[in-house]
């Protein structure tokens, strides 16, 4: 990946906290914390799906490593990154038969969909006695439920060549308590 940033914070929260009465008891104390990440797209490499291996190399079957088709021309053209299309697949073809030679396109020549997620989290600590403690907590993780999507799929030949098709994790949200001690 060429960019990754991830910010995590806590933050306690200043509403009622110094309050000793029922109301200071309940609604202060509470801290928000979270994390920020953003990764850009992983490098994504286009393989031949049909296993030939015209070059003789010795390559069995596809794989990152496996057979390349020949790129004629740049894959990456504005108004194409959605779901169906995510690059010109017109843009790479297999070696032509009887040719003996690897093809011309290198190894990730394109760049997967970024991913971006916020993580959330809210929680209050409430002694019991001196030493134990009880932890409520409530998390929301990929809060805003940003559609991360997966690499599009990249094998020549594969029915499904140049689309998307899988995301990474929905929103989730759990809430839970524990008991310190």
């Amino acid at each position: 990946r060429r960019h990754v940033l991830t910010v995590a914070y806590v933050y306690d929260l200043p509403f009622f906290k110094d309050q000793k009465n029922f109301l200071g008891y309940v609604a202060g104390g509470w801290q928000l914390s979270g994390i920020f990440s953003y990764n850009s797209g992983t490098p994504v490499t286009v393989t031949s799906a049909l296993g030939n291996d015209p070059g003789g190399l010795g390559i069995l079957g596809p794989s990152a490593a496996g057979p390349r088709p020949d790129r004629l021309r740049d894959s990456l053209t504005p108004n194409m990154r959605n779901i169906d299309r995510a690059f010109d697949t017109s843009a790479f073809a297999e070696v032509p038969v009887g040719v003996a030679r690897p093809g011309n396109s290198g190894r990730s020549v394109l760049i997967g969909p970024n991913i971006v997620r916020w993580d959330f989290s809210i929680f209050k600590q409430i002694p019991v006695g001196e030493r134990f403690k009880f932890q409520l907590r409530g998390e929301a993780f990929n809060a805003f439920n940003r559609a991360n999507f997966n690499a599009p799929v990249a094998a020549l030949g594969n029915p499904n060549f140049g689309r998307i098709t899988g995301a990474r994790d929905p929103r989730n949200i759990q809430l839970g308590a524990k008991f310190v001690f």
